[in-house]
């Protein structure tokens, strides 16, 4: 063997001498490794060869170079892993010439094309990026044409490194079968397994013999794993591994395993670096990730075409129970009032244990009690070392698991508890810290989801419910929904209130442009349905800027107008009363007398012309106070629908001229017993002369009705700049004065007035003036009437309205 040719012992590509008749005199370690040549000089390239094709190809080739001439061509090859069809080589054949210019042999220089395709394909599937099922079953298939094999395990990372999740894992069984597992829990890692990880980036990542290594005093312990007995119990021997890094940091691992000893070299390590295998690897993490965003962002979309509280609960669990692959996942609603958490919802798997759908427990009670009141969520990685924690939801044959509990406010200031989320596994410590981040910060948008339906179905029923017509309305005042009120106040027609425009129904055109323009807390209009024009209240609030519009409210005022009506009707009839009760007093006292003169006449001739002479004097006045009564029963006669009299005119009045009437009106008896003093001058007032005569003789009446027979009352009159003053006064006539007298006096006058105080406040306040009663140092009560002077009567009082 020439000694030049042993600087290709090591070389990364194949190096073969031939002699003439094709038999193998040199094979480099390439040859060895992945042909299974020894180049011991017995062994024939023919033997080699995976089909016939390839047979033909090399003998011709083998001609050629017996001619003196190299060549280059392609042939399959067997390799160890008894392929049947082989691999694909490149081989540049060049002729062995001596110095007598004789041909003794040929040297040929095979390069792995199977492996390129190899390498190909694997950045095929990097920029393909497809599922991760999909991936590493074709990565498998991929890596089983340049590695030999019998187990194939890819593992996730943690950002902390500190937790591992074996993604994937393919092996073969003794009897040449092949299973493909998928799995979810995470681990934590020992001390001994991160001491591993890290050692997978120096000189071992190609183990000889892993019964031997784990013998050692430095992996001893990862003998107790779970894993590590795993392979064991399949036989592994030969390990070789590949660490991929993202940024700085490590996030997977992919092993290579075999079940002969000592199958892997450096050669292979450098292999797995050629590879492009931490691009796949990373589209398959990226794919995850966008996995999880994804289901993330579907799961929200989803929630939000559910329609009640229960059905996006049950969807909720059952997505995340699904998605994480958990045992046991349940939502509880807190009701506070009743000091109870209540099952909302629960999803759990074949070996979970399912809870009774009415469960419920104290708000303080194990892990759910403490995290409402802490406010905080709290992840328990094994259930069976926290014997404080009283568990109450599952059966305890799940407390070798783990559990994680996090809280969903309500949407206010207090930060209350509304929700609490509980998961339950069976395997212990079986959520990273990415995954409850993630979960977490999903159970906030959900939570607000949750606490946004509950509240849209309170609206709806408030909506539905409320006696009150509410319309929500475009920005364009479209109508685009009604509650049954607002149908039964639009006469119930679709075509009118679904299609409609809210500016269509209001009268005033201004008043529908300058509603629409800004929120309005009240706003008095009329709405014009099917000829009708409802007396109506309106208010309305803008919606969020997302959605536009307004929700319009509507105070139909037709049953407030009635009530209002019936309440003043009852006030004028009380009024009508009170105003007729004084002529008919008179009245009465005038027949009475006309009574009394025709008896003496007809019992005494010499008093009958007397009486005959003053029969149409008491006729007179017996009609004027039956006119009297006619006036106010007017009064009632002029109130109409609207809630007011009708307008009537107001004229310049004498003040004085009014109240020398009064007087007049008045038995001869009753006027002897009034003193008028004050101002003599004429005193103008505006106003109604009906209503101006009512509080002259009401003031007059009442005084002298209740008046003993030893009183008399004084009618005092002042003006000033501005207004016109009455007094009528009540004072003692004799030299003496008895406490009693008075005394009931005031008592009677207070009594009776009382019902009439209201209505003479109200005429005078249309006469720009007031009414007011005291008792003065004496003892006795005094009625002071004031009105504005003609020249300062301000205008109409919307009080005088309502008389």
């Amino acid at each position: 063997m020439p000694d030049d040719l042993h600087c290709f012992d090591k070389a990364r590509f194949g190096v073969i001498k031939l002699d003439l008749l094709g038999r193998i005199e040199y094979a480099n370690e390439w040859c060895a490794r992945v042909l299974g040549m020894k180049g011991s000089g017995d062994e024939m390239l023919e033997d080699f060869l995976a089909d016939d094709a390839s047979v033909q190809i090399f003998r011709r080739e083998l001609k050629v170079r017996e001619e003196g001439h190299s060549g280059e061509y392609s042939l399959r090859v067997k390799t160890r892993t008894s392929r049947e069809n082989g691999i694909r080589v490149q081989v540049l054949g060049t002729p062995v010439i001596d110095r007598d210019r004789t041909v003794r042999g040929a040297i040929g220089i095979i390069q792995n094309l199977e492996f390129d395709d190899v390498i190909a394909e694997l950045r095929g599937l990097g920029e393909a990026a497809t599922d991760a099922q999909t991936l590493f079953g074709r990565l498998t298939e991929a890596l089983s044409r340049v590695f030999q094999f019998d187990a194939l395990v890819v593992s996730l990372y943690e950002e902390d490194g500190r937790y591992a999740r074996v993604f994937f894992r393919w092996y073969s069984e003794t009897d040449g079968s092949q299973r493909m597992r998928w799995e979810r829990p995470w681990i934590r890692l020992t001390e001994a397994q991160r001491t591993w990880v890290g050692s997978m980036t120096g000189k071992q990542r190609a183990i000889g013999d892993l019964a031997v290594f784990l013998q050692t005093d430095l992996w001893r312990s990862m003998l107790e794993e779970p894993a590590t007995q795993h392979f064991l119990q399949l036989g592994i021997r030969s390990v070789v591994g590949l660490l991929v890094r993202d940024r700085g940091r490590t996030v997977a691992s992919l092993s290579l395993m075999d079940r002969r000893p000592n199958l892997y070299t450096e050669a292979d390590v450098h292999d797995l670096d050629v590879l492009p295998l931490d691009k796949c690897i990373l589209a398959v993490l990226h794919n995850i990730q966008r996995h999880e965003m994804e289901f993330h962002f579907n799961l929200l979309q989803q929630l939000l075409k559910r329609s009640t509280v229960v059905d996006m609960s049950s969807f909720l669990v059952d997505a995340i129970g699904r998605e994480y692959k958990l045992s046991h996942v349940s939502l509880f609603r807190v009701e506070w009032a009743a000091k109870k958490i209540k099952l909302q919802a629960q999803w759990c798997d074949e070996a979970g244990c399912r809870l009774d759908d009415h469960y419920k427990q104290d708000i303080d009670e194990g892990v759910m009690g403490r995290v409402i009141r802490d406010r905080v969520s709290l992840y328990i990685p094994d259930v069976s070392e926290e014997p404080s924690y009283k568990r109450g939801a599952l059966d305890p044959a799940l407390s070798s698991g783990s559990e994680f509990c996090w809280p969903v406010f309500y949407d206010d200031a207090d930060k209350r508890v509304a929700w609490v989320f509980n998961i339950e596994d069976q395997h212990v410590d079986s959520l990273s810290p990415r995954e409850q981040r993630s979960l977490a910060s999903l159970a906030v948008e959900v939570g607000g989801l949750l606490q946004r339906m509950n509240d849209l179905s309170f609206l709806k029923a408030t909506f539905a419910s409320t006696s009150d017509p509410v319309l929500v309305v475009d920005d364009r005042g479209e109508i685009k929904k009604v509650n049954p009120a607002a149908k039964q106040l639009l006469m119930g027609r679709p075509s009118d209130y679904i299609t409609g425009n809210i500016r269509s129904f209001l009268g005033d055109p201004q008043v529908a442009s300058s509603f629409m323009g800004h929120d309005a807390a009240a706003v008095e209009t009329v709405l014009r349905v099917d000829g009708l024009a409802i007396p109506v209240v309106l208010s309305s609030c803008s919606m969020p800027e997302s959605v536009r519009g307004k929700v319009i409210m509507i105070k139909d005022m037709r049953p407030v107008r009635r009530m209002e009506e019936l309440t003043y009707l009852g006030q004028v009839s009380r009024e009508v009363a009170l105003q007729a009760q004084t002529p008919l007093a008179l009245a009465a006292t005038w027949v009475s007398r006309l009574k009394h003169c025709l008896q003496e006449a007809a019992a005494n001739k010499a008093a009958k012309d007397a009486t005959l002479g003053t029969l149409p004097i008491m006729a007179d006045r017996i009609a004027r106070q039956l006119r009297r009564i006619q006036h106010a029963l007017t009064r009632l006669a002029l109130y109409d629908q609207a809630g007011a009299f009708s307008s009537e005119a107001k004229i310049p009045i004498n003040l004085l001229a009014q109240l020398d009437s009064a007087i007049a009106h008045l038995p001869n008896e009753d006027r002897a017993r009034i003193e008028r003093s004050g101002d003599g001058e004429d005193i103008d007032i505006r106003g109604n002369p009906i209503h101006c005569a009512f509080v002259l003789e009401t003031c007059l009446a009442f005084l002298l009705r209740h008046l003993p027979d030893d009183r008399k009352m004084s009618v005092v009159i002042n003006r000033s700049d501005s207004s016109a003053v009455l007094e009528f006064r009540a004072y003692d006539a004799s030299s003496q004065q008895e406490a009693d007298p008075q005394e009931r006096f005031a008592t009677q006058l207070s009594d009776k007035l009382g019902l009439a105080e209201t209505t003479l406040q109200s005429i005078l306040a249309g006469f720009g003036g007031s009414f007011e009663r005291r008792n003065d140092a004496d003892g006795l009560t005094v009625l002071t009437v004031r009105a504005a002077l003609a020249s300062a009567t301000p205008s109409p009082s919307p009080a005088l309205r309502s008389i």
